[in-house]
């Protein structure tokens, strides 16, 4: 397998774990600082984390959210622009085009989850792919972590880049254990590592959310560097907006997914 080829494969991968971060890590403005000695238990850390950040109702301002970028792989020469589309419950639309190797799209519309690549060509997600796909998708997920991870587990205090983090671990029904570090005095989320399955089998994965500054009212991280494989591929955000008008058409399957569909190949 050609390094261009492997690197298409994985441009999914890495594009739906930072939509985890901007679906996630919205901190309203004006909030106190977490107290660092309160939380205990993992249920505590969230409920906590969902306070600090706004509380539901904050979240519920916005029903859509559209992210532009620049993506980047340093050590490999790529780059390109990024647009991602995320609306409620777990619609997306993510385009990737890159210098040299041209558009890679990816989505969620409804229970199926798919990408198209000019390299790979068109291809739907199953099994622990898809279940972690719809999971991580969720918009705003973290309000409703308890339907989503039905076990949770607080391990203790980590120290991550000199800050001191809460570290919790989430199971789902399906999949593998995501884990997640919560800097102890402010409480946003600085990391998130997991083992992730790919058509190449399972990946580990550490993605740093930083940057974090204020958009209509909130703050959002306006970076995400992902540690994979020995190498770093990093996004930087050039503009968020909310609540934008959509296509009616933005979620639909591309008509090379739908021909899969219709002839019942995964």
């Amino acid at each position: 397998m050609t390094s261009s080829l492997r690197y298409c494969r994985l441009l999914g991968l890495f594009l739906a774990l930072t939509l985890l971060l901007y679906s996630g890590c919205a901190v309203i403005l004006g909030r106190p600082a977490a107290d660092p000695g309160f939380a205990t238990t993992a249920a505590e850390i969230l409920d906590r984390y969902v306070e600090v950040t706004g509380g539901e109702a904050a979240y519920a301002r916005f029903h859509n959210r559209v992210t532009r970028g620049t993506f980047e792989i340093t050590q490999a020469g790529i780059q390109g622009d990024v647009t991602i589309y995320h609306a409620r419950p777990h619609q997306m639309y993510t385009v990737l085009d890159l210098e040299d190797i041209g558009r890679q799209e990816s989505g969620v519309s409804g229970d199926v989850v798919w990408e198209l690549s000019p390299m790979t060509g068109p291809r739907i997600k199953t099994g622990e792919e898809q279940l972690t796909a719809l999971r991580d998708g969720t918009f705003d997920r973290f309000v409703i972590w308890r339907e989503l991870y039905p076990e949770t587990a607080y391990e203790g205090i980590e120290e991550i880049d000199g800050q001191s983090c809460h570290r919790v671990v989430l199971k789902p029904d399906g999949g593998s254990p995501q884990t997640f570090y919560f800097d102890q005095r402010t409480g946003l989320m600085i990391q998130a590592s997991s083992e992730v399955a790919t058509p190449m089998g399972a990946i580990s994965v550490d993605t740093y959310p930083g940057d974090y500054r204020e958009v209509d009212g909130v703050l959002i991280p306006f970076t995400a560097r992902v540690e994979v494989m020995g190498q770093s591929r990093t996004i930087t955000t050039t503009g968020v907006e909310h609540n934008v008008a959509l296509d009616d058409d933005i979620f639909d399957l591309p008509d090379e997914i739908q021909v899969l569909l219709d002839q019942g190949s995964p």
